[in-house]
């Protein structure tokens, strides 16, 4: 039985605290043929693309690289195969379209790329496994996305007119992981999916289109996520939590998190939609909560979503030693502080926050001393409002769960299907820790309903060997047992 969190008031201590200076630091194997694998005319059938998508793998480090091969591989018909002997549903295409498009209207996309992924589509549709096609790595648009958007226009009318005699089992994705400018100002997110989906519309008028938030598609960017209304767009989200795990030694990243850390399901995490804002402050996850250690005088755990959380009444928290605290809870521009003094020792501690307390997106628990402090337990931290409890910290099984039942949730309020379109971790990280997450991931989206497609199939995430056209048997256990 997993241990899970529970909040509830003991003590109370509310008295005024001095506001002190934040600064944020911030051969495929034997498997038998996909048991769920479709023809086009039982996939344009289905009532709901909830129910068709299921699983599937991303072609990743293939046609979304600046040419083909230039990251390592090539789509090769047998990946098709592999795919369908994985029990796999469908494929996500990622595609770098910029690459191979003009520059100057009209933005004409080289037949001939064209044509590849048209094979790449044709590949797919034969073997009975449904498709996405994105716009993946648009580094320009992501920029400027005003300045851009007529040839980002240009480019899915151009797409759009292609596909348009495609059965339903060929989905669109407007654009992967938007960031840069939209993350700046989501409008501009939010304007530029109008825009491209009123394209797509025009001769696409009933095709499924995927589109997540801003952020890179994360879930906790989704209280900033505002889609028009059309009853053909699916909400797709990416999941990579934790990212100290999941993209260690990753060679791409800016100083990536180092290699050796493991993943039990066990240790506790940030639990979304909450993220790690905190400064001067380490930390070492145990089975109950973080061991926390203040290395500067006035250092934070800093607790942090993007959407406002309403009607917050109380922040509750447990420590396992006497020491000199202060909670900060608000909004980042207008904020609260509460002096606790845990002289007392061990225990669990509340602070009330004032009748009407506006909506709150951070809390810090911070040293409330000038001087570093020795390292102390952090546990059961959580806010309470007026309809329950959520939890700021959880399990890492909880907080898998809790991620993808937050983007259920929010899809299922808004009668959108909801898709986890990545989720992986990197080689470097070690097998066994790879595979438990792989399932824990996999199993929530199951638990919810969410069709999910795997990142990726054949390189640094991939569960395919395509060197000994092997299976890594268990990362696709865990993802098909």
């Amino acid at each position: 039985m997993r241990s899970k969190v529970m909040c509830s008031k003991r003590s109370l201590v509310h008295a005024a605290f001095a506001a002190v200076a934040l600064i944020v630091t911030a051969a495929a194997g034997q498997r038998s043929a996909s048991p769920h694998a479709q023809s086009p005319a039982e996939i344009d059938a289905r009532p709901t693309a909830a129910a068709g998508l299921g699983r599937g793998v991303n072609f990743g480090n293939m046609l979304e690289a600046p040419f083909e091969g230039a990251w390592g591989l090539s789509v090769e018909e047998r990946f098709f195969d592999a795919v369908v002997q994985s029990g796999m549903d469908h494929i996500r295409l990622p595609v770098s379209w910029t690459t191979h498009a003009g520059q100057s209207a009209p933005f004409t996309i080289d037949p001939a790329f064209m044509d590849r992924v048209d094979w790449c589509v044709d590949q797919a549709l034969s073997r009975g496994l449904m498709i996405i096609v994105n716009v993946h790595h648009y580094d320009e648009l992501n920029a400027d996305p005003v300045a851009e958007s007529p040839r980002a226009l240009a480019i899915w009318e151009q797409i759009a007119t292609r596909m348009q005699g495609r059965p339903s089992s060929v989905y669109f994705e407007v654009l992967n992981e938007p960031h840069g400018a939209f993350i700046g100002d989501p409008t501009l997110w939010d304007a530029y999916l109008a825009q491209s989906l009123a394209v797509i519309r025009q001769t696409n008028p009933s095709r499924w289109v995927l589109a997540g938030p801003a952020r890179w598609n994360a879930i906790g960017a989704l209280g900033t996520f505002n889609p028009p209304a059309d009853p053909r767009l699916m909400l797709t989200v990416h999941y990579y939590e934790p990212f100290a795990f999941t993209h260690q030694g990753a060679s791409w990243v800016d100083n990536p998190p180092p290699v050796g850390t493991p993943w039990t399901g066990d240790l506790y995490s940030f639990a979304s939609p909450w993220q790690n804002w905190s400064w001067g402050t380490g930390f070492t996850p145990t089975g109950d909560g973080f061991t926390v250690e203040y290395q500067q005088g006035w250092a934070g755990v800093y607790f942090h979503r993007e959407s406002l959380l309403e009607d917050a009444r109380r922040v509750v928290f447990s420590v396992d030693r006497a020491m000199s605290l202060g909670v900060v809870v608000g909004e980042d521009a207008e904020y609260e502080s509460f002096a606790v003094q845990t002289a007392d020792g061990p225990g669990e501690y509340t602070v009330e926050l004032p009748a009407g307390f506006p909506p709150i997106n951070r809390v810090t628990i911070q040293n409330a001393t000038g001087d570093p402090q020795p390292a102390f337990t952090l546990s059961a931290v959580c806010v309470e409002t007026a309809g329950g409890s959520e939890p700021l910290i959880a399990n890492e099984r909880d907080a898998v769960d809790a991620a993808v039942r937050t983007a259920a949730g929010w899809a299922r309020a808004r009668g959108m299907p909801v898709y986890l379109g990545e989720f992986g971790a990197y080689s470097t990280a070690d097998m066994d820790s790879r595979a438990r997450w792989t399932r824990a991931v996999r199993e929530s989206a199951e638990r919810h309903g969410v069709g999910w497609g795997y990142w990726e199939l054949a390189a640094g995430f991939g569960f395919f060997d395509p060197e000994a056209g092997t299976f890594r048997e268990p990362l696709l256990d865990a993802l098909t047992d």
